[in-house]
């Protein structure tokens, strides 16, 4: 197993994602994360495609009262977060794009691919049986 260097999560449909600040963090950035987000998104990455956007409500405190704000979190496909990795062209950046490397060799393996796919199967053939109705 490979020591998680970047948190990786599955979306709705169990596909890798990277959360973006992970990334950046990861990545030892020095900008903060609300600039450099956009920053490298500008090199062509299309939301829906490239990564997902989801806004979370957390709490913060500013003179001891709890403020809500609203976080924006991004999850980022393998495929943005090893270029991003490749574009910082730093040491870090190459470690980092070769654990993503690492992620994705893991995933599109073909016995995972066949274990994903028994899996669906199986899902399937448990669901209830649809019953057709007149009309329909």
């Amino acid at each position: 197993m490979m020591n998680e260097m970047i948190p990786v999560i599955q979306d709705r449909d169990g596909r890798p994602k990277v959360v973006g600040i992970d990334l950046h963090r990861a990545l030892q950035c020095n900008t903060p994360y609300r600039k450099w987000f956009p920053r490298m998104c500008e090199y062509g990455f299309t939301e829906g495609i490239d990564y997902t956007t989801a806004d979370k409500i957390v709490r913060r405190a500013a003179d001891g009262a709890a403020m809500p704000q609203v976080q924006h979190v991004h999850l980022l496909s393998l495929g943005m977060a090893k270029e991003i990795c490749l574009l910082q062209r730093t040491e870090i950046g190459k470690k980092c794009r070769q654990y993503v490397l690492g992620i994705e060799e893991a995933w599109n393996d073909h016995l995972a691919v066949h274990a994903r796919a028994a899996e669906l199967e199986r899902a399937e053939q448990a669901a209830p049986a649809r019953i057709e109705l007149p009309g329909e």
